[in-house]
């Protein structure tokens, strides 16, 4: 049928209309099958139908609506249109049976009021002027009780619209929309009435009808920049950012000094990667700020990106100051603060987030790292558990548990953590690669070599991984393995110095002699006095047989590291094989033994230098006290039969 509409006439998303329609203002989003007369506007916005004439002063087709039929444009402008203007362009037809409504002050109200007042004033004022008075309160009483009742609802209005706003504060957006639907009822005619249902419709991705709502209270209210905005907003959140700029810029125009239009231009422009414009309109639009933090937020934020830490640290401090109690803007501005290397004040401002929101998850994780690596264990420890609460399934913060019970020298829970993170995240590396040299430092060389493994697996190009499951397979004198992998750890971190050095013992091992020595040299180069590669050079010629330089080779690196037994014990062993410096050689075996009386090894060498001295009991005696300590050896069983059966 038809419809005759005296304001805006709005088809929804799925409304269906056949017949024709003559109103003010037209917007159509669904289908609509018949002709369309408005005096001022059509707005045909996407995906909507019309299949059907138009004529109308002001035409708007979306892009992607579908509109088959003639259209005409009226010359004239449009009168404007108030909300109780009735039209004669259809008859109004009374239902039967309808009496009006009465006034809402009822009748024996309105006697006590009239009674109160002429009481009130006959008392008060002389005779001659009563009657006029009467008269005067008389007509002033009809016209407030004719006033209520022909506008009963504007304070009802305002009620509402309050109530809508109040709720959508609270992000009861349910509530909100009941409340502006009933102001609709008695008005359509506000301008914040639209405005409120376009936020709702915008928060819950309505664009559609975000729009049409903001284009109503535009139109009502062209002076107001901020609804401009809003259709802005709409067209962003669209994706439509050409539509999106005009309409920043309309409101611009209409308030130069909103800052929120240059906010939203700031963000469209990074949006679009421009970061020049972007940090142009951002810089005005804090000039023109009075308590905008967002605006202060997004261009500290675009400083950061270029790396210029002290003008976003600035702006961070600014929209913190507006925002005291964003937990988010105290976090960002510390992780600012840290990248500018001011790490105990990044500490008060990543607390202050945490104080403000001890469920803020990054911001725990952020405090825990710095007191780790600041090596206040205890208070990473505190945090870290706190962002275990936080993220209970989250297999990286038992890693970093398990660090700290390590350092903290407690192996149970170490081991604990690190093993729950391995069962939370089997295809978590680092959980592997931590559990492995939790087993390798206490000894477990099977369960560190299948956790290395595992490691190795899962990231074949972590060179630490590689070098540990080879310092595993180097102890198990399982050479060529050891071997391969040192090599694919250099080939992550070619000049690792230590890599090389174990890659030389391990090829030293194999009796590639030659190799192993080009290796050392090389990690020597790489770090010069350094001890452990010096003593590796001496081991790989005494396997040589070249005493001498071994000899030179030991003595450097005793001298680097004066109180290493190991090094002392090999000197002593070639002072022995060379039959050289042999007083020296006993000295530097005692101080060994002193040290470890138990070790078979340290016992070999003194057990050697006795036997090279003539000494053959003293040399038995010793060498037989190294069978006692480890009879499956069968080299100290040899040294005994070369003692008893050899002169030296």
């Amino acid at each position: 049928g038809e419809v005759f509409s005296t304001n805006h006439f709005v088809v929804g998303e799925n409304g269906i209309v056949t017949g024709d329609i003559k109103t003010h203002n037209v917007t159509n989003m669904g289908t609509i099958n018949g002709n369309l007369i408005a005096e001022n506007k059509i707005t045909l916005m996407d995906n909507s139908q019309l299949f059907g004439d138009i004529s109308t002063f002001h035409l708007v087709v979306d892009e992607g609506s579908n509109f088959e039929g003639w259209c005409k444009m009226i010359d004239a402008p449009p009168k404007e249109v108030l909300e109780d203007k009735v039209k004669e362009t259809a008859p109004v037809v009374k239902p039967k049976g309808t009496t009006p409504k009465p006034s809402k002050i009822k009748p024996q109200l309105e006697t006590k009021i009239k009674k109160i007042a002429y009481t009130v004033l006959g008392f008060l004022l002389p005779p001659k002027i009563k009657k006029i008075v009467y008269a005067g309160l008389g007509v002033l009483l009809l016209a407030g009780i004719f006033f209520y009742s022909r506008y009963p609802a504007v304070n009802e209005l305002d009620a509402y619209v309050d109530k809508g706003k109040n709720f959508m504060q609270k992000k009861q957006y349910a509530d909100a929309e009941g409340q502006f639907k009933k102001a609709l009822d008695i008005s359509r005619v506000n301008p914040e009435v639209y405005a409120g249902l376009g936020e709702i419709y915008l928060s819950k991705s309505r664009y559609n009808e975000a729009l049409t709502q903001f284009q109503r209270s535009a139109e009502l209210k062209p002076s107001n920049s901020n609804y401009r905005i809003q259709i802005g907003k709409v067209y962003y959140a669209r994706g439509q950012l050409g539509k999106a700029e005009k309409a920043f810029k309309t409101a611009l125009e209409i308030q130069p000094e909103n800052e929120r239009a240059f906010y939203n231009l700031g963000m469209l422009y990074k949006e679009r990667g421009a970061r020049d414009q972007a940090l142009e309109f951002l810089k005005m639009g804090v000039e023109k700020s009075s308590g905008h933090f967002k605006i202060h937020k997004a261009l500290g934020e675009l400083y950061a990106e270029q790396k210029n830490y002290p003008e976003a640290i600035g702006e961070f401090r600014k929209a913190v100051k507006l925002n005291k109690d964003d937990p988010e803007l105290h976090l960002i501005l510390g992780e600012f603060l840290l990248e500018n290397k001011q790490g105990k004040e990044a500490i008060k401002e990543i607390k202050k987030a945490v104080n403000l929101f001890p469920q803020n998850f990054r911001a725990q994780i952020r405090l825990a790292d710095w007191y780790f690596e600041k090596g206040l264990l205890d208070e990473s420890l505190e945090s870290y558990q706190a962002a275990a609460s936080l993220s209970p399934k989250n297999s990286m913060i038992q890693v970093r548990l398990g660090k700290i019970y390590s350092n903290k020298k407690q192996r149970k829970k170490a081991q604990a953590a690190f093993q729950k993170a391995v069962n939370l995240n089997p295809k978590d590396a680092e959980s592997h690669f931590q559990l492995g040299k939790l087993y390798a430092s206490g000894g477990k060389v099977d369960e560190a070599r299948s956790a290395f493994s595992a490691a190795v697996s899962l990231r074949g190009n972590h060179g630490p991984s590689h070098f540990e499951l080879g310092k595993i397979l180097l102890a198990q004198r399982n050479l060529d393995g050891a071997v391969t992998h040192f090599k694919q750890s250099l080939k992550m971190e070619p000049q690792n110095a230590r890599y090389m050095m174990f890659l030389g013992n391990a090829m030293a091992d194999q009796k590639e002699l030659d190799p192993a020595l080009e290796t050392l040299f090389a990690a020597d180069k790489i770090s010069p006095n350094n001890p452990e590669i010096i003593f590796s050079i001496c081991n790989a010629y005494a396997r040589k047989k070249f005493y001498s330089a071994a000899i030179s080779h030991c003595q450097n690196a005793l001298k680097q590291k004066p109180s290493d037994f190991d090094t002392m014990n090999r000197l002593a062993w070639l002072y022995a094989k060379k039959k050289t410096s042999l007083e020296e050689g006993f000295k530097l075996s005692e101080a060994t033994l002193k040290a470890f009386p138990d070790s078979p090894g340290y016992i070999d060498t003194l057990s050697e230098l006795y036997y090279v001295s003539g000494d053959i009991d003293n040399a038995v005696e010793n060498i037989r006290k190294a069978i006692r300590l480890m009879p499956e050896e069968p080299y100290y069983k040899q040294q005994l039969w070369k003692f008893k059966n050899r002169k030296p």
